[in-house]
């Protein structure tokens, strides 16, 4: 934009309207911008992922001919909104997957009441951990979980 600089009657310097009326609109962006920023403990949030059970312990869900990771049904799955207190608790169905809709961010996600001898799996690319944080919406909240007996064997290997 060029700024154009007018001369009144009186020697003083003035912007012209032009660059005013830009200057207007750049306010109104930047406030619009600024409540965005500082009310986003009010947007609407979808936090939705899946629990499945992660056999080599990679953090991904895989469905390969190595690895057939089912999903886990009936995992609890809790959200609490900033004060800690709990906004909607749900279990996971037969696919493993969940959905929270329509709650306010930030959240923190639980994931609770899984089998007592399954342990939260590694973090990975596709799995955090039983304890997550949202501050935006996010379809991949996903838990993996393993059961370390799955690895063991009764004897080494050559005996």
């Amino acid at each position: 934009m060029d700024l154009i600089f007018c001369s009144n009657d009186s020697d003083n310097y003035h912007f012209s309207d032009n660059y005013t009326r830009a200057m207007s609109r750049t306010k109104f962006l930047l406030v619009i911008m600024l409540i965005a920023f500082f009310s986003q403990d009010n947007l609407q949030a979808q936090v939705s992922g899946y629990v499945f059970r992660d056999f080599n312990a990679n953090g991904v869900k895989e469905n390969t001919t190595s690895y057939n990771e089912p999903f886990v049904a009936n995992v609890t799955v809790t959200a609490f909104d900033s004060t800690g207190a709990a906004v909607g608790t749900m279990q996971t169905n037969s696919s493993g997957a969940y959905n929270f809709t329509g709650l306010n961010l930030p959240l923190r996600i639980e994931f609770t009441d899984f089998d007592s001898t399954d342990y939260p799996a590694a973090f990975g690319a596709g799995n955090g951990s039983n304890v997550q944080f949202y501050t935006v919406s996010s379809s991949n909240a996903n838990f993996g979980i393993n059961y370390p007996s799955n690895y063991c064997q009764a004897s080494s290997p050559g005996n």
